[in-house]
């Protein structure tokens, strides 16, 4: 299994961050096709980043990578609500993975 993580810049501050960690995960899923391979979605907004982790069964992890942008693409031009919040490029980078999601002391 590889994974690649999404970080996706945040307009504003945000005081619910379960609510939208969630909304983004069931919007990540909404937009998955059986084609993309996906077996688990992740989501933490830390400061004004929200970061997504795709997980696939997959030993390409450059393949994962490309799928997990392109499906954070699909996934913001259908959401209404992320497309209004999320700005920028987006990025996609391996993060060490903590038992319960991503390392917080990475820095962008």
């Amino acid at each position: 299994m590889n994974h690649a993580t999404v970080v996706l810049r945040l307009r504003g501050s945000h005081t619910d961050e379960a609510s939208l960690e969630s909304a983004a995960v069931d919007a990540m899923w909404a937009t998955a096709t059986p084609e993309d391979s996906i077996e688990h979605v992740h989501a933490l907004v830390m400061r004004d980043r929200l970061y997504v982790t795709l997980f696939r069964i997959s030993r390409n992890r450059e393949e994962t990578r490309a799928i997990a942008t392109e499906v954070c693409r699909r996934t913001i031009s259908a959401s209404p609500f992320l497309s209004q919040i999320v700005h920028g490029e987006i990025r996609t980078i391996v993060l060490p993975l903590k038992p319960f999601g991503i390392d917080p002391q990475y820095e962008l």
